[in-house]
């Protein structure tokens, strides 16, 4: 059962957000449904549907969805993709379900963008539809939505508090091309790479977007194309200069991407990681990936995170993904999980843009010089919101134990993740990580045993540390005696544990053990919330 997050998980959840957006730690990866963000709603309190009773460049209001793309496509060929669909439940062509029929609705709300227009393609007796059709629609100048606005005013505002990484990598996967105007209306700088089919064999091709007079922002020289990705080192193109957007489908006309022929083509038959410049491959691989409006429900977004991380998709590395979604759908939810460990957040995107906007604009301004080295320091608040575990390795069959009875509550959202050495990757500096999950903490448990009393690390890091932060800040320290120990020789005899000291859980009956943890939960989940 999919649902909101709780408070604390949210705030959590952000909170790690915004603080690695201030270190350039961020790829944002946009899907087509950002396109609903921010539309009006009925008096039923629905989103307000793409308008195609009339000329839809009439006055556009907001780009389509690739689902709206397909339904309107399906209209304007009398129907030649949904005339010859059947329902898979009643072998009856779409058509014929009576109007109203939740299988119809569903049906319809379903059609795949590729397959409509394939259909079309093949069928419609013109080889213009679809380049005719979609053109204009892709090429409309749209009001940039809420999203759109703050992605464009992102660098800005971290450039205004001195934050050293002020640029992103926006990677999307829409048609069309609202995000490049945000920017334009914005009067901000980036630079454009997107894919172009035929017409350039298959290439990216690197555009700059740069002020002009009147605050205008022009396409500056030609379009170059990327022949030799992994030596294509344009000055231009890094984001300690400006932002990038990297776009999957970036071109109309001969070049395309729509049908699933053309889609086969793309992802099939060419190494899309390849094709990418060698800096924004090493982008995508070593920061953190925040997909916004990204279905995978859809064969052709699946693929792309297959094409551009291979195998890595199903190792733990992928744990850095965080994915928003405003539509609960079962499959999205399963896949996520599956690749990343973790459930997608789901909020609304006007909501979830809403927080990470205010929490930014809230961040203290960073001090480039001053009197002493902690003035020059990047002051990004932490927020007291983790779990820490500090425990010995020796002892990881208890970890383990406490983890498996904390899981419902986890997965209701009730608490976060806690945090332990386990979530360090390979590469990176353990000691900054751990010291910075210290900083983080608002409970920590701590698994003592001899093997815990024994650790240098333990004993001279983690344990002044938190009983430091538990006198200064508040920190809730619950440890939990694992087997007989000389703990009363240490600070901790001055600490209540969790459970009475004379019954270690190693001497209890498994029954006794779990009754203790579960305990132990319900005290994690009060100290969370208090």
């Amino acid at each position: 059962m999919v649902s909101s997050p709780s408070p604390l998980v949210f705030n959590s959840h952000c909170n790690s957000v915004v603080k690695a957006i201030t270190e350039g730690k961020v790829v944002f990866f946009l899907g087509d449904e950002i396109n609903l963000c921010g539309r009006r709603t009925n008096d039923k309190g629905e989103l307000e549907n793409w308008i195609v009773d009339s000329d839809p460049l009439g006055k556009p209001n907001y780009p389509p969805t690739n689902i709206e793309l397909a339904l309107y496509l399906d209209k304007i060929s009398e129907h030649i993709y949904s005339d010859v669909v059947r329902c898979p439940l009643t072998e009856k062509h779409i058509k014929d379900l009576p109007e109203g029929c939740p299988l119809k609705t569903d049906s319809i709300k379903k059609m795949a963008l590729q397959q409509v227009s394939q259909y079309i393609d093949l069928l419609g007796g013109s080889q213009d539809i679809l380049p005719g059709t979609l053109g204009p629609i892709f090429e409309a100048d749209y009001p940039p939505n809420p999203l759109h606005q703050f992605l464009a005013g992102l660098p800005e505002c971290l450039k205004n508090k001195n934050y050293p990484h002020p640029y992103q990598l926006l990677v999307t996967t829409c048609f069309d091309n609202t995000l490049e105007y945000a920017f334009k209306r914005a009067g901000k700088e980036f630079d454009l790479v997107s894919y172009r089919g035929r017409e350039n064999s298959g290439r990216f091709v690197h555009q700059k977007f740069r002020l002009a007079g009147a605050g205008q922002i022009i396409e500056e020289g030609s379009p170059v194309v990327i022949d030799k990705p992994n030596e294509y080192q344009d000055q231009g193109l890094s984001l300690e200069l400006y932002p990038v957007i990297l776009k999957f489908y970036g071109a109309i006309g001969d070049n395309l991407i729509v049908t699933e022929d053309h889609y086969i083509d793309y992802l099939a038959h060419r190494d899309l990681r390849k094709l990418m410049p060698l800096q924004l491959s090493n982008i995508l691989d070593q920061n953190h990936i925040l997909f916004m409006g990204y279905s995978p429900s859809y064969w052709n977004l699946r693929v792309i995170l297959y094409r551009i991380w291979e195998d890595q998709i199903l190792t733990k590395a992928r744990e850095s993904w965080w994915t928003i979604q405003s539509n609960s759908q079962r499959f999205d939810w399963g896949f996520w999980l599956k690749y990343t460990g973790q459930e997608p957040i789901w909020k609304s995107l006007e909501d979830y843009i809403a927080k990470l906007s205010d929490m930014i604009q809230k961040l203290p301004r960073r001090v480039r010089n001053g009197p002493s080295p902690e003035s020059r320091e990047t002051v990004t608040p932490i927020e007291r919101d983790r779990i820490f575990i500090s425990y010995s390795h020796n002892d990881t069959e208890w970890l383990n134990k406490l983890l498996t009875v904390l899981a419902p509550a986890i997965d209701a959202g009730v608490i976060p993740k806690p945090w332990t050495d386990e979530e360090i990757k390979p590469g990176e500096k353990w000691r900054d990580k751990i010291e910075e999950a210290l900083k983080s903490a608002k409970v920590a448990i701590l698994l003592v045993s001899q093997n815990f009393l024994a650790s240098d690390f333990i004993k001279k890091e983690e344990l002044p540390s938190l009983l430091k932060d538990a006198e200064k800040e508040g920190v809730k320290i619950i440890w939990v005696l694992v087997n007989s120990c000389g703990y009363k020789y240490t600070a901790l005899k001055e600490l209540q544990a969790a459970h009475k000291v004379s019954q270690p859980l190693v001497l209890l009956p498994t029954p006794e053990q779990d009754r203790i943890l579960n305990e132990i939960c319900d005290e994690i989940v009060a100290a969370m919330e208090g």
